[in-house]
């Protein structure tokens, strides 16, 4: 009986939590500066009406999203991105007030970066350049 059992449950509800997990789709690039100069740090978003997914940029400028973790992937549909968290972390230039955004204003804002994304499958190479803060 326990055999039958496992069995069933193998059978029935395995594929069903193995198909939910292989909806997501991976999606990868790079972030950098309109001068070419790659972006070390801080976050990619991609949101859209009802969720928001954020994926870390790596030193090399890299970055990969996921819904629980980089790498994972998101779901399948219309992303609008943002590039975020972006500060100066120079102990030269840093002071002690609020952060020092490195980032234009308005690509930290998915409703104003003008990023937008149709994800529908597995998504590499996608290259957010964005313009450094004050040269809005």
């Amino acid at each position: 009986m326990l055999i039958r059992s496992t069995l069933l449950f193998v059978f029935l509800f395995v594929p069903f939590f193995v198909t939910g997990c292989s909806q997501n789709v991976r999606v990868e690039g790079t972030v950098s500066f309109s001068d070419g100069t790659t972006i070390d740090r801080g976050q990619v978003v991609f949101e859209n009406d009802a969720k928001t997914y954020i994926g870390k940029i790596r030193k090399d400028g890299s970055f990969s999203v996921g819904v629980y973790k980089d790498g994972e992937g998101i779901p399948k549909g219309q992303y609008r991105a943002a590039v975020a968290g972006v500060f100066d972390e120079d102990p030269n230039t840093a002071h002690f007030g609020p952060p020092i955004h490195l980032v234009a204003e308005k690509y930290r804002n998915s409703k104003t970066s003008g990023f937008e994304f149709d994800i529908q499958g597995k998504t590499t190479g996608i290259s957010l350049v964005v313009e450094r803060a004050g040269k809005e």
